[in-house]
């Protein structure tokens, strides 16, 4: 299926449960013809008229807006907001986490003995060689 497809079979109206809607489809589109474009050189103007138009109807029809600071986009608090087009939610589950730590854990006391090791056996042979 084509995001031109996928606009037409969703709605327009803003999702307040996550699902994407026809903005979310329209803003990655423009961003697809905007790569498309180029980056240097010789861009495609075709390309970049599309993006423009994409991303302005977006700017203009989707009712999200852009937040007042930049840099807020990136607080995880911030993860739903207006200015948001796709996102999803992940929940890690409390034993999945610990299990990740332990292994994690595991590997770095691994590594210490592996480098204690080498070090040891550097430090040997060293002595080894002005014996």
């Amino acid at each position: 299926m084509t995001l031109e497809k996928a606009m037409e079979l969703l709605p327009k109206e803003k999702s307040t449960t996550g699902r994407i809607d026809y903005y979310s489809a329209e803003g990655l589109l423009s961003k697809v013809y905007l790569t498309k474009a180029g980056v240097s050189g010789s861009l495609n103007q075709d390309d970049l008229k599309k993006a423009a138009e994409y991303s302005k109807d977006v700017i203009e029809n989707s009712g999200r807006g852009l937040m007042e600071h930049y840099e807020d986009i990136f607080r995880g608090s911030n993860q739903f907001c207006e200015e948001i087009l796709i996102a999803s939610e992940v929940q890690v589950r409390e034993s999945l986490l610990q299990t990740v730590l332990l292994y994690l854990a595991q590997r770095a006391t691994w590594l210490q003995k592996v480098s204690m090791r080498m070090v040891t056996a550097g430090a040997v042979g060293a002595v080894h060689q002005l014996i």
